[in-house]
């Protein structure tokens, strides 16, 4: 069994990727956990990975667009997306989410992967 990992909020790199910014909570062998802030009129254009992806919203409004079926997502909301599932999204206002990747991403979000 791996050892407890705490981490500080204050004390977590903010990255940034285009206009999303986002820190990674925690990364394993299992998962990742990353925590986004998306200004509002973001738009994440369609995309898809390995990854099922488990997404919280911890404040805001967003439109998910999954495998062609749009789900609106506010504060207290979560939405499980399947691997591979084709999805984008639209922000309405400035939204705060928590997203947890099983199994864990490779690599950690760049501008590119989302048209920023």
């Amino acid at each position: 069994m791996s050892d407890p990992v705490v981490s500080r909020h204050d004390a977590v790199e903010t990255h940034e990727a285009g206009t999303l910014r986002y820190q990674v909570l925690g990364h394993s062998e299992n998962m990742s956990v990353l925590h986004w802030i998306l200004p509002a009129g973001a738009k994440l254009p369609e995309h898809q990975h390995e990854q099922e992806q488990l997404a919280y919203v911890v404040r805001g409004s967003m439109d998910m667009l999954i495998a062609g079926q749009t789900h609106s997502l506010n504060t207290g909301d979560s939405i499980l997306i399947p691997a591979n599932a084709p999805h984008a999204v639209n922000v309405h206002t400035e939204t705060e989410t928590v997203d947890v990747f099983s199994p864990p991403r490779a690599e950690m979000p760049t501008a590119a992967m989302y048209g920023q």
